[in-house]
């Protein structure tokens, strides 16, 4: 009996004893925080992974689509396996940038047409789904299997062609906006060559909304810019549509004398060869249907209009040609003030689709601008192959122009919109990525 007791006495002691509660507390509330703690980081590590893998994804089906449209793709994709070479390039991608199909749990399906979202019928449309269990470092305390995280793309060929093209294959800010210039072509492409880490350049306020922007080589938007479309760096440089135009002949025709312009009221032209400047003021020219050689003449105006009236969308039009047949003094447009421009292509013959055909001997020191007022409204190509253009002032081109130029400056509230595919261009065909759900 006495043991007895005694044990009993040493268990009430103990039942009452308060010494090291803190201590055990402790240990168990620390071990609570670090593994939220720990959790915390593994969630922050998925995170980074999964904006990888998407990534990774884009860069996938851009690069099966590409495939498939140079005609060296297979018909289809079956369950995710990859048949043709076009879902070989996909999976070859995502292997690149370590996801490689079948090895640490990874899966990489590529699919023609897509097996999910707004693309299922579409036979353009490439997609891939990239999926990897994560590791678990701390989140193991609390999860009994490890998540997967999923990510998934679509590319096809943009229904929507490419409406600026600028031709430089090196420079920095071959494509470039100052100020508070607007870039706005949301039904068709932007495509610049230049291979340049600083390609395009945008500064100030300035803006560009589009359908999707192609560059070779990457881009810079400081300051308050800003780049509402979606962007493909390391793009594929796009072929000039109009490489293979010539300029018809016209050495044989007559310098034609340039009338007296006064300060007000119109004057007509009618086309042919011009050997002298062409300065309309704050005068309006109005232009017969037809092709206008500038051989050696500049064609200028501050506060005047140019216009043709007789000109019928789809049926006859106007191309002004800046040439020389003596390979100096070339001629360039200056448009400045506020100009009011309203001039449309030709839809047949040498020179179709194009409103302005810069000659393409023209050398780089040869700069032309159509800076000027919000009334220019152009339907067809501005073609300037070899010389920079600059856009100042408030100009404003809308309607349905096609831009090619070497290189490209808009300054100042200058804009260039354009809401359909053109009269008669031709047409500059891009792969657009389409990111989906």
């Amino acid at each position: 009996m006495p043991t007895f007791h005694a044990c009993l006495l040493t268990l009430r002691r103990l039942r009452r004893d308060r010494s090291g509660a803190t201590a055990i507390m402790m240990a168990v509330v620390s071990t609570v925080l670090l593994g939220v703690t720990g959790t915390g980081i593994d969630i922050a590590m998925w995170e980074t992974n999964k904006r990888h893998m998407q990534g990774t994804a884009d860069q996938a089906a851009y690069s099966a689509a590409v495939t498939a449209e140079a005609g060296s793709g297979g018909s289809s994709c079956a369950t995710g396996v990859a048949v043709g070479r076009a879902c070989i390039s996909g999976k070859g991608i995502t292997a690149e940038m370590g996801f490689v199909d079948g090895q640490d749990g990874v899966t990489v399906a590529v699919n023609n047409p897509p097996t999910q979202g707004n693309y299922t019928t579409n036979n353009t449309a490439w997609e891939v789904i990239i999926s990897k269990p994560q590791a678990m470092w701390f989140a193991n305390s609390f999860l009994s299997s490890q998540p997967v995280a999923t990510a998934r793309a679509v590319a096809m060929r943009s229904s929507a062609p490419a409406c600026m093209l600028v031709l430089d294959p090196s420079a920095s800010g071959a494509l470039s906006l100052q100020g508070n210039p607007h870039l706005n072509t949301p039904n068709c492409s932007i495509q610049v060559n230049s291979s340049s880490a600083t390609a395009l350049t945008g500064g100030g306020s300035s803006s560009i909304t589009a359908d999707s922007v192609k560059i070779v080589g990457g881009y810079s938007m400081g300051g308050a810019s800003q780049m509402n479309a979606p962007v493909r760096t390391g793009a594929s440089a796009v072929a000039d549509p109009y490489a293979g135009r010539t300029i018809p002949s016209y050495t044989l025709l007559p310098c034609t004398p340039v009338p007296s312009i006064p300060s007000q009221g119109t004057v007509p032209l009618v086309p042919g060869r011009y050997c002298s400047n062409i300065n309309v003021g704050s005068a309006t020219l109005s232009l017969t249907p037809g092709i206008y050689y500038l051989d050696r003449a500049n064609l200028s105006t501050n506060n005047g209009t140019i216009n043709c009236p007789l000109c019928v969308a789809g049926v006859t039009g106007v191309t002004i040609v800046l040439t020389s047949s003596t390979g100096s003094n070339w001629s360039t447009v200056s448009f400045s003030g506020n100009a009011t421009i309203d001039l449309m292509a030709p839809s047949t013959g040498p020179t179709a689709g194009m409103v302005i055909f810069q000659d393409r001997n023209t050398p780089s020191t040869v700069t032309a601008n159509l800076g000027g007022g919000s009334g220019q409204k152009f339907t067809g190509a501005l073609y300037f192959p070899s010389v920079g253009l600059n856009y100042g002032g408030n100009a404003s081109t809308q309607y349905c122009a096609q831009l090619i130029a070497y290189r490209v400056n808009f300054q100042g509230d200058s804009s260039f919109q354009s809401n359909c595919a053109g009269a008669g261009t031709e047409a500059m065909t891009v792969i657009s990525m389409k990111v989906t759900e």
